[in-house]
């Protein structure tokens, strides 16, 4: 058993103060009165909230894993990542070779499998975009039936979100992926608007990284970015460094979608230059044309921004990072939130947003 106390609690729900967290095993087991507990570590005041759950992560640690496609990068992605607070995570493949999203696919498994490093699944961001949209991604291509039908069955069960562009598919394409495991994404897409509302009536349920790489709100043609605020049951995953979006804009965004907005990094690390053409300059990973490729944001840094230069509650930006993205792929059931039952995977930082530890699996990790 483990239980902390002196601290102050994000259940997801509530913010609790003088109450104990009571962990047995790898779950929540209660929450008490801090008076009724004798045997606990005291954290001194520190944050305690529900681990965050990054969905969209391309490397860390070093190890970029589309270039290496193994249980090693994910594991040196969770490394890299963890005492950042996220404890769970989708590894995130960019376009690839199909040789390469099935090594992906395979490593995925293999982790899932076992267990460990706090992954959920795959990622799969691309190759099917828009090539007027394609960002950094190198190996765009269009959309065959084979293909797709190849990395469905290979990746049932493992891939938990696929990135498309919804437009470059036929009917029969998206009634494929629609009818599988796979939450789809649109993203790299230049959809219109009235396209990407049919595609959500469709059952398209989220956005990749909103803003980013998509036809724009405008006007005349609120694109897609216009079609996902419309929506009310779509989901949209952003990148808070300043960069990727100015602030205001993730402030209005997040008055327009509410609790349908999560916080991503779309974090990159490609250990040594490779065959993607994306290397850190100043701070910001680029292509070699200087396009914006990934980010080098982190979590806890995300739930900061949002608080300090968004202006969102704490409680909020926390939701954030955990609930609202458990909600977006259907794992909010055991994920999110500091309930009984749920994992024990917590985030422990102080008032200058420095984590300190982590429990994964119920397991304290001090940094």
């Amino acid at each position: 058993m483990l239980v902390l106390k002196n601290c102050i609690l994000f259940t997801g729900e509530q913010v609790l103060y003088n109450k104990a967290l009571v962990i047995k095993n790898d779950k929540v087991f209660d929450i008490v009165n801090e008076s009724d507990v004798t045997d606990a570590i005291d954290l001194g005041g520190q944050n305690v909230a529900p681990g965050f759950i990054d969905l969209q992560i391309n490397g860390g640690g070093g190890s970029f894993f589309t270039k290496t496609p193994t249980v090693e990068s994910i594991k040196a992605v969770y490394d890299g990542n963890k005492f950042y607070g996220a404890t769970n995570f989708l590894v995130t493949m960019i376009s690839a070779s199909l040789e390469t999203i099935f090594q992906g696919i395979d490593a995925t498994k293999a982790v899932l499998d076992s267990g460990e490093y706090g992954l959920l699944g795959m990622h799969l961001e691309g190759p099917f975009f828009n090539p007027t949209k394609r960002g950094a991604h190198k190996y765009v291509r269009p959309v065959t039936t084979d293909e797709l039908k190849a990395i469905i069955d290979k990746g049932d069960g493992i891939i938990k979100v696929i990135t498309i562009a919804p437009e470059t598919f036929t009917d029969e394409q998206l009634h494929l992926l629609e009818d599988s495991n796979i939450i789809v994404s649109a993203g790299h897409s230049n959809a219109s608007y009235k396209e990407a509302k049919d595609f959500f009536d469709a059952g398209i349920t989220m956005v990749t990284h909103l803003f980013n790489a998509m036809s724009q709100f405008n006007s005349r043609e609120p694109g897609l970015v216009g079609a996902s605020f419309d929506s009310k049951n779509v989901y949209a995953g952003i990148i808070v460094d300043g960069h990727h979006c100015d602030f205001s804009v993730v402030r209005v965004t997040k008055k327009i979608m509410d609790d349908k907005l999560f916080l991503v990094t779309d974090a990159m690390d490609t250990g040594e230059d490779n065959e993607y053409g994306i290397q850190k300059v100043n701070g910001l990973w680029r292509t070699e044309t200087g396009a914006l490729a990934g980010s080098a944001l982190t979590m806890i840094e995300g739930v900061e921004n949002l608080v300090k230069h968004v202006g969102i509650p704490i409680d909020e930006s926390l939701r954030m990072a955990s609930l609202y993205p458990a909600r977006a792929i259907k794992v909010d059931n055991t994920y999110g939130r500091l309930k009984r039952g749920h994992k024990a995977n917590l985030v422990i930082f102080d008032d200058k947003f420095k984590v300190n530890a982590i429990v994964q699996d119920g397991i304290l990790e001090n940094k």
